[in-house]
């Protein structure tokens, strides 16, 4: 994504993605530059909605689309687990990005379902 849109205030904006359900969590990667050459810097960002709905008719809207000289790839994203989860400890990181619960059966898929 450009800069001017790597904040998570602008993200959950009704102009840009917060017009297609309520967010739950933004994560911006500005540590990992791509293009940086060619139109300037570009980020990459992960978008949870609370609706599954939602976050597939923002990918049906947003994939593909070219803004502001970069094109915009979204997708469904996998989801990994918690390391001290897994072994049954407390993580203690606020800003850990990975789950710590388990789903239902219905909210989980293999690499052979998708």
């Amino acid at each position: 994504m450009a800069p001017d849109i790597a904040s998570e205030s602008k993200i959950r904006s009704l102009d840009l993605f917060g017009q297609y359900g309520r967010i739950e969590k933004v994560v911006i990667n500005t540590n990992n530059v791509y293009n940086g050459g060619r139109g300037g810097p570009s980020y990459s960002g992960y978008i949870t909605f609370a609706n599954p709905r939602d976050s597939a008719k923002a990918i049906l809207s947003v994939d593909q689309y070219m803004y502001n000289d970069r094109l915009i790839r979204a997708s469904f994203g996998t989801s990994k687990f918690c390391q001290f989860f897994l072994s049954g400890q407390k993580c203690t990181n606020k800003d850990c990005l990975y789950l710590h619960e388990l789903r239902s059966d219905l909210e989980a898929y293999t690499k052979e379902d998708m």
